[in-house]
């Protein structure tokens, strides 16, 4: 397993290469935006370290932190050998997978765990969901609700749309919501690459301004193999709101309706 693991070391290093501007790297409150050059790079060079830590979860002692930078950008005799300093970074990196290879394996149980579950009450949900007032069966097995009828155009297979969605599990946990990230809606080709069978399907029943509820089977969902965050033989609900047609989707080399999860909106 690959660790993405610079040293510190190594960073400092880079510092140092890319100069000092003679300010003491402990005054740094009430610092207003970096303007100069050399105040932007230390400023990236930071964010970039703090990045890494962040991402490899090190308990940051950070007296020891910025007393290695000072010591390392002004020459000072450090407080480790690189022998020392090797044999941490090396029993970090073995911790670090570790707690890996726990949570994997954590994560494949828990996906055993919610297959099980969907085999048994994914079909019962279907069986009982097609009941209620309201809820309509396609050919496909796509079952759709309106929640709220349209009065628009209803949008063809390569055209743009403009739409809000929130993605559910059956037991009404949410995976994916537009609308926390993006307000206004996503843009998005109806026949998108990556976009679930179900979903092209739903779209193209839809006026603008309506909004509907869709409940996806495997078949034309995230399919009957496990696709993190998608456990096995999943039945999802997508709520979508049409908001509206914006043109022409552009051309797309790779085919529609692969069982994939729907595609972040930009910026994601």
């Amino acid at each position: 397993m690959k660790i993405k693991f610079l040293p510190l070391i190594l960073i400092f290093a880079a510092m140092v290469s890319c100069g000092n501007s003679g300010d003491n790297p402990d005054q740094s409150a009430d610092l207003a935006k970096p303007e100069k050059d050399n105040q932007k790079i230390s400023y990236a060079i930071a964010t970039m370290i703090a990045n890494q830590i962040k991402a490899d979860s090190i308990d940051l002692d950070y007296d020891y932190f910025l007393l290695g930078l000072k010591n390392v950008i002004e020459g000072d005799s450090l407080m480790l050998s690189q022998e020392e300093m090797q044999e941490v970074m090396n029993k970090h990196q073995q911790k670090v997978m570790e707690s890996q290879k726990a949570k994997m394996l954590e994560d494949q149980k828990k996906m055993q765990m919610a297959d099980s579950v969907n085999k048994e009450r994914g079909p019962k949900f279907l069986e009982e969901n097609k009941k209620k007032p309201g809820v309509k069966v396609s050919a496909s097995g796509l079952q759709f609700e309106a929640l709220k009828e349209g009065s628009g155009k209803t949008p063809a297979k390569d055209e743009m749309i403009k739409v809000n969605i929130k993605g559910m599990f059956i037991d009404g946990t949410v995976f994916d919501d537009s609308e926390q990230r993006q307000k206004g809606g996503i843009e998005i080709p109806v026949s998108a690459p990556g976009l679930f069978l179900g979903l092209i399907e739903g779209f193209q029943m839809m006026k603008e301004g309506g909004k509907y509820r869709l409940v996806l089977p495997p078949e034309i969902g995230s399919g009957k193999e496990a696709r993190p965050p998608f456990p096995a033989n999943a039945v999802l609900i997508f709520e979508v709101e049409l908001l509206e047609i914006t043109g022409k989707a552009p051309a797309m080399n790779q085919q529609p309706g692969m069982q994939q999860a729907p595609p972040p909106p930009p910026g994601n």
